[in-house]
């Protein structure tokens, strides 16, 4: 560190304290940072990659000091307009770069705004002075085109979200204007002579020939007209002339990369360090990385050829009509899939960038290992779809795989699994599993709304369907009809945990309008925990009472010790459930009880009673689907949660009364103890309250119960369902038809 910028010395008392510079160690850290270094990283999730914020992202740093920047034109008064070839080759190889960065999924200003040649007055300048430079200003008008073009692309397929793929706000592109002026047409193509230059700018207009027969209109075209192969040429011809670039002045193309001042511009970015991409490693890993995202638009292609016999029997209409699949299936299944592929060309929405292969990879659903032809087999059982595998490396397992692992681990033996029937509702189930992972993979958070009312109508029929499983185990094992229902209690438990989330999302996002209805969210999250206790205790009595059958069969073997001690650890695993479940539920109810004190308090202290409400019915009904769909875990429902919803309600808080925070905190007690003992906690607390409100609330629970026994006693047909919110908005009845 420099004598002038040496630190103050330190205080009189504080001679021990040592200062150490630390500047060369942060800069060494900040050199390893790499740009999309979070996209890349093996831990980076779909649903984390699209919404994921960056290092030095413009929303990220808005409050940072601003560094000094030039104008454009500033720029231009020091930069060579009249590039020979060689600085022009460095210029191109360096923009590669930045546009494959781009579109894996950084911003225009973080990306290729950083190269001031796409500047409106420098591609002006450029077009008017040497051959090199004109190409060097074709080649940037043809990636401004392709980012508008590919813009238009995304927006029509509904995979952006609100301003995170916005590139139209920064006003920078006058090429873009005019590109929506022609009817996106190309720019004119220009000759070039140098033989470097003309496959750079080849390469940049084949890229939008693809994109551009991509945007054609729905059904007309089947194939990119081999425009990604001539891409492909252009880079295999850019791999047999790369040579060394010391015909080149690399300072005369390092002073194109700079981040500049704009008028029009809302973001800024970050200057690439000079002279970067330079080394013939660099230039090759990005043309390796150019052929990725051609594989990813030949995905595309794919996909619509697959996807070519689903057709829309209406324009108006968004639901897919075929006599040979069935109609709810289809819609659940395929209908983003269809909107993603079929609305592409389409204009009557705005907004959005280019994440086209990104987005069309994640349809893999975790590599190559999961076709999506298999993804979309409609055949009866499921048998080629639930076979699909899933994940990478040792983790790699197929989703039937994991569903029968699930209702193993649930407590079924595996003889009810193996049967023809358990093997079947397995399959169904992984269906159901599919129906989830497609709607994760071809649409973001804010395109599902729609898909929590779906989910339960589906799980709410899988139940209905393994309870009649159960049934034709029972008989293929010529057991009781009552010894064998562990796939109806395994679906049921999902169900319930189904119900459980959305609670858990309303209570974390806020939506609840008073703490009085988060008093009744613990009401009936306490319900749903008893209904788990439930399901748990039969399981675990459903357990022993197959094994105690199986055992008695004439013809069974031997119990060995090693059987033995696996069935006593089964009977410490359910018994730590249920007890885990108890504490929970006295949990609940503690909680339960200090809400309710308190919302009596405050009514008590309150002027007139006056209720705040922070949102309309409608607006909460909307948001809770729309982050549901994005499949989050959500936050668990706390006392905290409801005393940050008080505090928007009350001018002053007050603090909690020293009794009530020691029975919230003699509860916590209980539920850890109950966890780590595996001992029953017994139920010492209970609930008093009785208002109108809870008794709308009981009713809704009986009417679950009701409804589904109702449904489950007529055998034949198979019953159908429907949601019920007339009872109470945030908590829907499932009830047979």
């Amino acid at each position: 560190m420099a004598a002038s910028d040496a630190p103050p010395p330190p205080p009189v008392d504080e001679e021990d304290e040592r200062w150490v510079d630390v500047t060369e160690d942060v800069a060494g850290v900040a050199a390893s940072l790499d740009v999309d270094e979070l996209l890349r990283a093996p831990t980076f999730s779909l649903y984390d990659s699209m919404s994921a914020l960056e290092l030095m992202d413009p929303k990220m740093d808005a409050l940072g000091s601003e560094p000094p920047q030039r104008s454009v034109a500033e720029l231009l008064k020091d930069l060579p307009v009249d590039l020979a070839p060689g600085p022009a080759i460095i210029i191109l190889d360096r923009l590669l770069a930045l546009e494959v960065s781009y579109h894996g999924g950084a911003s225009l200003h973080d990306s290729i705004l950083e190269c001031v040649a796409l500047r409106d007055p420098a591609t002006a300048a450029l077009s008017d002075a040497s051959p090199a430079s004109k190409a060097v200003a074709q080649a940037a008008n043809l990636t401004l085109w392709v980012c508008e073009a590919a813009r238009e692309i995304v927006v029509a397929a509904d995979i952006f979200e609100e301003e995170d793929f916005a590139t139209s706000t920064t006003k920078v592109s006058k090429a873009v204007e005019e590109a929506r002026r022609r009817g996106r047409a190309l720019p004119v193509d220009e000759s070039v002579e140098d033989a470097r230059l003309q496959a750079h700018v080849a390469l940049r207009r084949s890229l939008a020939e693809a994109v551009a027969r991509l945007g054609a209109e729905r059904h007309a075209l089947q194939d990119d007209g081999g425009a990604t192969d001539r891409a492909r040429n252009a880079l295999d011809q850019l791999d047999a002339l790369d040579a060394d670039h010391s015909d080149g002045d690399a300072t005369i193309a390092d002073a194109w990369f700079a981040t500049c001042r704009d008028e029009h511009a809302t973001t800024r970015g970050v200057s690439p360090p000079q002279g970067g991409w330079a080394s013939s490693d660099e230039r090759k890993a990005t043309r390796d990385a150019c052929r990725q995202l051609l594989r990813g638009l030949d995905r595309v292609w794919d996909l619509r050829r697959c996807l070519a016999f689903l057709r829309f029997s209406d324009e108006s209409t968004e639901l897919p009509a075929l006599p040979s699949v069935d109609a709810r299936r289809c819609e659940h299944a395929h209908s983003r899939l269809l909107r993603l592929c079929l609305n592409v060309g389409h204009q009557s929405r705005g907004g959005g960038r280019f994440v086209l292969p990104r987005s069309f990879a994640a349809l893999e659903l975790g590599g190559a290992g999961a076709p999506l032809r298999k993804l979309l087999n409609q055949d009866d059982f499921g048998a080629e779809a639930s076979a699909t595998r899933l994940g990478r490396g040792p983790k790699k397992a197929s989703v039937f795989g994991v569903v029968v692992d699930s209702i193993v681990s649930g407590g079924a033996p595996n003889c009810v699994v193996q049967c023809r029937a358990g093997a079947e509702f397995a399959s169904r189930a992984s269906l159901r599993v599919l129906h989830v992972l497609r709607a994760v993979a071809s649409a973001n958070r804010a395109r599902l709304r729609q898909q929590l009312p779906g989910l339960l109508l589906d799980w709410a029929q899988l139940v209905e369907d393994a309870r009649r499983a159960d049934m034709r185990c029972a008989e293929a094992l010529r057991l009781p009809n009552e010894h064998a229902r562990y796939l109806g209690t395994w679906a049921l438990k999902y169900s319930l945990l189904l119900m459980e989330r959305t609670l858990a999302l309303d209570v974390s996002l806020e939506l609840v309008v008073t703490p009085s209805d988060l008093e009744h969210v613990f009401w009936y999250r306490e319900y749903l925990l008893a209904a788990r206790s439930t399901l748990a205790q039969d399981a675990r009595r459903q357990r022993v009472l197959l094994r105690d059958s199986l055992a008695e069969q004439p013809d069974a073997p031997r119990i060995t010790e090693e059987e033995r001690r696996l069935d006593a650890l089964a009977d410490a695993r359910d018994a730590a459930l249920e007890a885990s479940l108890r504490g929970a539920r006295c949990l609940c109810r503690a909680t339960h009880l200090v809400c309710a004190a308190r919302a009596a308090r405050d009514a008590a202290t309150s002027d007139g009673g006056q209720t705040y409400v922070y949102a309309s019915r409608r607006t909460r009904f909307a948001k809770r689907f729309s982050a549901f769909a994005c499949f989050a875990e959500p936050a668990p429902i706390q006392y905290e949660a409801y005393e940050s919803i008080s505090l928007k309600q009350r001018a002053a808080c007050d603090d909690i009364p020293t009794a009530a925070a020691k029975f919230f905190g003699d509860a916590a007690q209980l539920v850890d103890h109950a966890i780590k003992l595996g001992k029953t906690a017994e139920p010492v607390l209970y609930s008093t309250a009785d208002a109108d409100d809870l008794v709308a609330l009981k009713r809704v629970a009986v009417s679950n119960r009701v409804g589904l026994a109702r449904a489950d006693a007529d055998a034949d047909p198979p019953p159908k369902f429907a949601l019920d919110l007339a009872a109470h908005e945030d908590f829907p009845v499932v009830k047979g038809l």
